[in-house]
């Protein structure tokens, strides 16, 4: 990966000490990720990358979160709250960190693979995007085919509805997270992205996934199940 990869490289690190970077010009800091591909949209991602840095370096309303970083405790609940927070000027103190679905992930992250200490894991929801939106619908565990967009309220019947099914049948994962919705993240994800976006572009069934044959999909209901 490409944000590795400049972490290896001792003339780049210094874009991951966010100390180091309030002490160096915004421009440095902005050509440093675009020339390591680690920014995709360079304006905002270096800017908020910048405003970052300074919450964690300069203000008091960004502990939770610097102590979830810098010494991996914390607690799962108090930094999901934490990181929405803005400061005085009501500037957001986590840009791009504190989005709904983006900040469920990043805590997930901190503890697998990150193994940050954090108490209240099984709070953690399912991280929910369109791809896993579709992959509930497919599965039968939502019912929100052609009810709405993707906003708060469908978001939280998803999560509530993957919080039921692991606390009926329970879920493998890390073993920090084992037992937890946050677990079934990455296979969400996968499943959603790669197999029923797949299926979506090519208009027919793909080898191999099993839960193509649970499909509810109305465009995959009459797909034969030797395609599958």
């Amino acid at each position: 990966m490409r944000s590795a990869a400049a972490w290896l490289e001792p003339r780049t690190r210094w874009v991951f000490s966010p100390r180091a970077i309030t002490d160096r010009e915004y421009g440095e800091l902005f050509s440093t990720l675009q020339s390591t591909g680690v920014s995709q949209r360079h304006g905002p991602d270096a800017g908020s990358w910048h405003r970052i840095a300074q919450s964690l370096v300069r203000d008091d309303a960004a502990s939770d979160v610097r102590a979830a970083i810098m010494k991996g405790i914390g607690d799962v609940v108090v930094l999901d709250n934490s990181v929405q927070r803005s400061d005085a000027t009501g500037r957001a103190l986590f840009p791009q960190l504190r989005g709904p679905k983006i900040r469920v992930m990043w805590i997930r992250m901190l503890i697998e693979p990150g193994r940050a200490r954090l108490a209240n894991v099984e709070q953690l929801p399912v991280a929910v995007d369109v791809q896993v939106r579709k992959v509930s619908e497919y599965l039968g565990v939502t019912d929100t085919w052609g009810t709405g967009p993707l906003d708060s309220r469908m978001r939280l019947k998803i999560q509530r509805a993957w919080a039921a099914e692991v606390a009926k049948s329970g879920c493998n994962g890390p073993h920090a997270l084992r037992g937890t919705a946050a677990a079934l993240d990455p296979a969400l994800w996968f499943v959603g992205s790669r197999h029923c976006s797949g299926c979506e572009r090519a208009g027919r069934a793909l080898r191999p996934l099993w839960v193509c044959a649970r499909c509810r999909a109305s465009s995959l209901r009459s797909w034969p199940t030797s395609a599958l």
